[in-house]
């Protein structure tokens, strides 16, 4: 029998989207495939919630679910991103918590299992740390390059997305790293954890194809910048993940628990309307900024990102009172992202808004920060709304 280790992180807010994502895989797997879950969680469930999971390992056979309990692990972490938690750190310690096997599965809890994940877990680590899928939106921001080199990654183009990964634990037992991502995540990264992997396993990181980490946030890309990614991927791995994803990855602010206008949505939805514990709806950056603006205040955005030119362009974004957007890169200024102009930020003085919002997404923690320095001291009648991005404890 074919025993597959398969770990989790979550606090209790999360525990209905562990709980999708494991009934996911258990209704893809093959009949001879043992998976055992590992959820690393700060402390117990409430009774019921802990009672839903146990009757779903004994719906399935050749499958078990136990908990793991972090305690105060992380609890002083500071975060960055506001739709992720502490739990998100617990998978550094993987290698000294799960001393009785040599590899195991990481699973973010967004992600829908559509295959059995035995080709996954039987990948050849030989000398590799980690295996992962290359993360595309920060291998191709160049405004990445300069931050990432300053904390010691000089090649951006073997970065991975973190939410999915297959950990070689028996050689990061050999060569003792356990310390070194303790230590790394003590250094509070934009992208936090992922970043202590990318940094900790840096030239012994094997890829995989896309079908492992199809992420749902590339949907946009995949229709404008193909030739870019099919550079990263390779156009064969592209329309294999396309056509035969073994793993969805809901990869982005928006998730399909909150809104069905996520792509491929509907495979979370077919799973979760199974579930017993359903996920509460929660208000992304999206909501936030709708929130704004239909406030009535004059408004500007900062950042021409692809996130803020989705919502223009999907027809969200449509309001007179959005006077435009601001950005530091000549090269955009002067073009129209569907009815609003790109300016130099000197036109805020001209436009003079009630308000400015960060739309900047990538290196958002460090950038937020400047922006409103900036408009404070340029600009003192012009608010600086909280960035919805933003980091939290």
């Amino acid at each position: 029998m074919n025993i597959i280790p398969v770990v989790l992180a979550a606090d209790e807010n999360y525990a209905p989207q562990m709980y999708v994502t494991i009934l996911s895989a258990l209704k893809s797997k093959n009949k001879n495939t043992f998976y055992e879950f590992i959820c690393l969680v700060p402390d117990r469930f409430p009774a019921d919630i802990e009672g839903e999971f146990e009757k779903l390992q004994n719906k399935f056979s050749n499958a078990k679910i136990k908990f793991i309990f972090m305690n105060n692990d992380f609890k002083e972490q500071e975060m960055h991103i506001s739709h992720i938690s502490t739990p998100t750190y617990y998978r550094l310690k993987m290698p000294e918590l799960l001393l009785e096997y040599k590899k195991a599965i990481y699973l973010d809890v967004d992600i829908i299992v559509l295959q059995d994940l035995s080709g996954l877990f039987n990948t050849d680590l030989d000398n590799f740390y980690i295996a992962g899928v290359k993360a595309a939106a920060y291998i191709l921001n160049e405004n990445n390059r300069e931050h990432y080199k300053s904390i010691g990654i000089e090649d951006m183009s073997g970065y991975i997305n973190a939410g999915m990964t297959l950990w070689n634990l028996e050689k990061i037992r050999e060569d003792n790293l356990e310390p070194k991502l303790i230590e790394l995540a003590g250094k509070n990264f934009s992208s936090m954890d992922q970043d202590v992997i990318n940094l900790a396993f840096c030239g012994k990181i094997k890829f995989l194809d896309f079908k492992y980490n199809l992420m749902t946030k590339y949907y946009k890309r995949i229709l404008k910048e193909r030739e870019n990614l099919d550079k990263i991927y390779g156009k064969k791995e592209i329309d294999e993940a396309l056509l035969s994803p073994v793993i969805i990855h809901y990869a982005d602010y928006i998730k399909p628990w909150s809104t069905e206008e996520v792509w491929l949505q509907e495979y979370w939805r077919e799973t979760e309307k199974d579930s017993p514990l359903k996920c509460k709806i929660q208000i992304g950056p999206q909501g936030k900024i709708l929130q704004e603006i239909n406030a009535g205040k004059k408004v500007i955005f900062w950042g021409a990102s692809l996130f803020l030119e989705d919502l223009i362009l999907s027809g969200k974004i449509n309001q007179d009172n959005v006077l435009g957007i601001v950005d530091k890169n000549e090269a955009r200024q002067g073009e129209k992202i569907g009815k609003y102009k790109v300016y130099s930020p000197e036109a805020i003085g001209v436009l003079k808004p009630d308000v400015i919002i960060s739309s900047i997404i990538n290196n958002n923690t460090r950038i937020y920060p400047q922006i409103k320095t900036y408009v404070e001291e340029n600009y003192p009648k012009t608010e600086v709304l909280p960035d919805i991005f933003g980091r939290r404890k």
